[in-house]
């Protein structure tokens, strides 16, 4: 007989079939899980509805029965609030989305929670958490589910906040991403003061990678009439990227070379590759070259957002332009191949494809080039995007 989790009506019925399944008797599953065969007598009948959770999954291991059916199960006659919240985060630190997901929904629904205290609490949990993005989303997706059907305004509204910040990350969906994050400014005056920055700030940078430069300067302007306690060299360097944007690059590269030396390693990856552009704009290749000598730092650049990866992916590829125009294409070639790698981690290929046009280019118009350690480099990047696309 199946043991899917279907076939059973409460948590007894499960773990009886599964010890019936095992070929066990209640006294060799005591044996097995040091429960006392009477509690397991009474719960496989029962007589027990709100059995201890721990007692639950000592029987349960004891059979080999999935830990997600034995929770889905346990879960069905809603136990203490504070034992929901328990599991959640149990099921949190494991991984388990989809589980964590219908536990969110138990606790939410539970009779015995005012339901602003409830999403206030799960709130809580969600951010703070340290789980993997999806697992985030998809709990953060249950509380703005829940805050809309029952009107609780504020965690609509923040809810769907956290899910943009994670959403943007998803290069595949910058164009509808971007209009979610938009659809945010409606629920705005249900946003605190930080929130309210942290929005404008991440749409300036969002249509910024939209090359949507008007507006990226008009979300820029509006987060800076906060008044707020940051960096002087962040505003510094995010005005000057935005004025080279919409032509004005002499103010620009006044700005970010003064702001160069001593740039925090959040901001140099930009700056960098803000001047490389504005120098080879300008046909000034020597200064473009000597920005070359910051290759270290960049390499050792750790990214923890996909947008930072994607500037270092960029500077990659104008470094091969100026390569280009300095007629080191065996150098070139190393750097726009680095730019496909580093667009294909991030899973944004038609940047990498990009990139890797430009590669074709050069070989065909340099046959020179065209040799068996080249093949072998290409043929090793080549591997990797088709690795990656055999992972979406």
């Amino acid at each position: 007989m199946s043991t899917g989790s279907q076939l059973y009506l409460t948590i007894g019925d499960l773990l009886r079939q599964h010890r019936i399944d095992a070929d066990l008797s209640v006294p060799q599953l005591q044996e097995l899980s040091g429960v006392h065969r009477t509690t397991i007598a009474r719960i496989e009948n029962g007589e027990i509805k709100r059995s201890e959770y721990a007692t639950i999954q000592n029987i349960a291991k004891s059979l080999n029965t999935p830990y997600e059916v034995t929770v889905e199960h346990y879960i069905c006659v809603v136990p203490r609030i504070d034992i929901l919240l328990s599991i959640l985060e149990e099921v949190i630190s494991l991984g388990s989305a989809s589980l964590a997901s219908k536990i969110a929904i138990k606790y939410l629904e539970s009779p015995n929670e005012d339901s602003f205290d409830a999403i206030e609490k799960l709130y809580d949990i969600t951010t703070t958490c340290k789980a993997e993005p999806a697992l985030k989303y998809l709990l953060f997706q249950t509380i703005i589910d829940y805050s809309r059907d029952h009107g609780v305004m504020l965690y609509l509204a923040k809810g769907q906040l956290q899910s943009y910040f994670i959403e943007r990350n998803d290069f595949t969906r910058l164009e509808s991403t971007y209009q979610y994050g938009k659809h945010i400014l409606n629920y705005k005056n249900f946003l605190s003061h930080d929130e309210k920055i942290l929005l404008y700030y991440k749409l300036a940078v969002h249509a910024y990678s939209l090359t949507r430069y008007d507006e990226c300067k008009h979300y820029y302007n509006k987060y800076i009439t906060f008044k707020f306690a940051g960096s002087a060299e962040k505003h510094r360097v995010a005005n000057a990227l935005v004025e080279s944007k919409v032509g004005n690059t002499a103010f620009a590269k006044i700005e970010l070379t003064a702001c160069l030396q001593d740039a925090a390693d959040n901001n140099f990856i930009h700056i960098v590759t803000g001047l490389l552009e504005i120098h080879l704009q300008n046909d000034d290749i020597a200064a473009a070259q000597k920005l070359f000598s910051y290759d270290d730092k960049i390499q050792g650049i750790v990214f923890l957002t996909p947008m930072v990866g994607a500037e270092i992916a960029r500077y990659y590829r104008i470094k091969g332009h100026v390569l280009s125009a300095l007629a080191e294409f065996d150098c070139a070639v190393d750097a726009y191949l680095t730019s496909v790698e580093k667009y294909t981690y991030i899973s944004k290929r038609e940047e990498a494809f990009d990139s890797f046009h430009h590669v074709t280019e050069l070989l065909l118009n340099n046959n020179e080039l065209i040799g068996v350690e080249t093949i072998r480099k290409i043929n090793s990047v080549c591997a990797a995007l088709r690795k990656k696309e055999e992972l979406i």
